[in-house]
C-alpha cells in the first residue's frame, strides 16, 4: 500500500497543475496536495506546512524550476522534488541529477508520476 503523502504541486499555469492533481488523485486519493503558481507562492506552503514531495515545472516566469529546486537543495529541507519538464535534453537531465532532484518528462501520465514512488520510503 502506498504511503499517504503531502505533495505540493508548483506550476504557472493552472490547467497544469489540475492536470498533475488529478493524475496524484488517480493515484492515491488520500494524498494531502497543495498548489502554488510560483516558488513565491511555494515558499509560503513551505512556510505554513509539512510537505513530502514537490513536483515543479521548469519553465515558470522569473525563477525556473532547476533555480527553485537549487535554492531549495541550499535549505536542507526534507523533502523530494522532482522537476516537471518537456526539455529532455541531456544537459536538463543532468543539471536535475547533479542537484538530486528528480525528473519527470512531460506531459504527466499516470504511469509517468506512478514512477516517481518508487523507492520511496
Amino acid at each position: 500500500m502506498m504511503k499517504n503523502l503531502n505533495i505540493l504541486v508548483v506550476d504557472d499555469s493552472r490547467i497544469a497543475r489540475m492536470v498533475v492533481r488529478g493524475i496524484l488523485e488517480q493515484i492515491n486519493p488520500d494524498f494531502v496536495i497543495g498548489e502554488a503558481s510560483s516558488g513565491r507562492e511555494a515558499d509560503v506552503h513551505l512556510e505554513n506546512g509539512t510537505w513530502d514531495m514537490m513536483i515543479l515545472d521548469h519553465s515558470m516566469p522569473g525563477e525556473t524550476g532547476l533555480d527553485y529546486a537549487a535554492r531549495l537543495k541550499d535549505r536542507q529541507l526534507a523533502l523530494d522534488i522532482f522537476i516537471l519538464t518537456a526539455n529532455i535534453q541531456h544537459e536538463m537531465k543532468a543539471k536535475a541529477g547533479e542537484l538530486g532532484v528528480g525528473f519527470i518528462e512531460k506531459p504527466p501520465t499516470e504511469e509517468k508520476l506512478r514512477a516517481i514512488f518508487n523507492g520511496l520510503d
